[in-house]
């Protein structure tokens, strides 16, 4: 036996034992159980998946106060729910629904001890709080599991995560060499200090590399500016929390020597889809998820036709997503799901670019680190930071927030510490409201230098210069 694969074998032990108040003693079983899920045909699939949508709904309907109320208020009864097309009678679940009726969003029969509170990082502007059981948990390592054997990747090889979310990266050194793992923070990546984190990544030699579009592709930019050749290419590499487009996958490819798959999901909703083959549409997990795409008006879109993407969680009891709107955007890639065999596919998913902005020095600052720094700050329902030179920005805030109170001074403080220019001038402006893009997204990040140029991916209503 090679060193490498004993390595992988001993990581399996420390990586089981960490994720098991997540229930992750059941993962093995999962991940054979998702395994045997891929070979079923579009209509046993579709079957299963009516049987676990019908237990959600009837679990809500008993257990969950804000079900119950819409359910009756709708003349819905799960007890006579036979089709999954008949999901569309329930009304949309917004973010802002979810945030306002969060104390009744939650089961009656809640587990402390087999549930926790978390919160996404506000890549949209809005952070929202929700619940993840400890099943919900154990699905998602069993799919870790599913999406390393797509990739070819043994269970236990080193990885690198390259990554944002201050709370996933504050994992401790020790921990982190019994797990083969490298966290590296995506905000402070820039091309100052690439050559830093690609010594890093050289010096651990991950199997698999995973993390923001726009963090790889600047790493990779830099090998190629340098024309550095990785001494071990990875496995794979995996791109999310972002669009990735064609640009950027043949940049990173042909940096790190290795394929790179694309992969949708979210913190609040969980994985929802990846790709098997590069550039072959993205696999639906539809043994986690139930997914919709649908027009403005509600109705579901035809083959090739861009919607917007609407998700129920079919394993999340303390919490039930039910038609959950993600504000993302796809269409069906290949035959509809009731033609083909196998995991439907979508393309991929468009609207959820983070942007930059850019310092006096040329460094760019990550979009993500001005969520991070609003996340939990009270009296803030959206915000948006608007850059019309490297030496101002305007935050623009809609909501309560006491401009003099200490939360907000130090975000404002750390906002001055990472540009590192005394020239800055921060402006701070309430407004009524932050309008949305065109894609239905509200961007956290706009540089008004680039509204001209990029229409389609800056909504002039949400970044205009001011």
């Amino acid at each position: 036996m090679v060193p490498e694969q004993l390595g992988n074998i001993v990581r399996r032990v420390p990586r089981w034992w960490a994720g098991r108040r997540g229930g992750a003693r059941r993962v093995g079983a999962l991940a054979r159980t998702l395994e045997a899920n891929e070979n079923l045909s579009a209509q046993m699939l579709a079957r299963h998946q009516l049987n676990l949508v019908r237990n959600l709904l009837s679990v809500a309907e008993k257990k969950v106060p804000y079900w119950r109320t819409l359910f009756a208020a709708n003349n819905f009864d799960a007890s006579r729910f036979r089709d999954l097309r008949d999901l569309v009678e329930l009304p949309l679940l917004s973010k802002d629904a979810l945030r306002t009726n969060l104390s009744e969003m939650v089961s009656d029969d809640i587990d402390p001890l087999r549930a926790k509170w978390d919160a996404t990082g506000g890549s949209t502007g809005e952070p929202t709080r929700f619940v993840r059981s400890s099943l919900t948990s154990s699905y998602t390592y069993a799919n870790e599991q599913r999406v390393w054997r797509w990739y070819g990747v043994p269970q236990g090889a080193r990885q690198a995560l390259v990554w944002g979310a201050d709370r996933d990266l504050g994992i401790s050194s020790w921990s982190s060499r019994l797990l083969g793992l490298r966290r590296l923070n995506a905000f402070a990546i820039d091309a100052l200090n690439s050559g830093e984190f690609l010594q890093e990544l050289e010096h651990f030699r991950p199997r698999i590399v995973y993390g923001y579009t726009s963090a790889l592709t600047t790493i990779a930019k830099y090998m190629r500016d340098c024309r550095h050749r990785i001494a071990s290419p990875p496995i794979a590499i995996r791109a999310t929390a972002e669009a990735l487009s064609e640009e950027d996958r043949f940049r990173i490819e042909e940096a790190f020597e290795a394929p790179v798959y694309n992969f949708y999901g979210a913190r609040d909703f969980g994985p929802v889809a990846a790709e098997l083959r590069p550039q072959d549409g993205l696999r639906v997990f539809s043994d986690l998820v139930y997914l919709e795409i649908i027009r403005p008006d509600g109705t579901l879109v035809g083959p090739d036709e861009v919607g917007e993407i609407v998700i129920t969680k079919l394993h999340e009891f303390s919490m039930p997503l039910i038609r959950f709107k993600t504000g993302d955007r796809a269409s069906w890639f290949g035959p509809p799901p009731d033609e083909s065999s196998g995991l439907p596919r979508i393309s991929s998913p468009i609207g959820r670019c983070s942007d930059f902005v850019l310092t006096a020095s040329g460094r760019k600052i990550h979009g993500e680190f001005f969520a991070h720094l609003f996340y939990e700050v009270d009296g803030v329902e959206r915000f948006q930071i608007l850059q019309t030179d490297s030496s101002r920005i305007l935050i623009r805030i809609q909501g309560s927030l006491d401009f003099n109170g200490s939360d907000f001074v130090q975000v404002l403080d750390a906002i001055a510490q990472q540009f590192a220019d005394p020239n800055l001038r921060i402006e701070t402006r309430r407004v009524a409201a932050i309008s949305p893009e065109s894609s239905g997204k509200y961007k956290v990040v706009c540089r008004s230098d680039r509204v001209k140029g990029c229409p389609d991916e800056m909504g002039a209503a949400s970044c205009e210069a001011e």
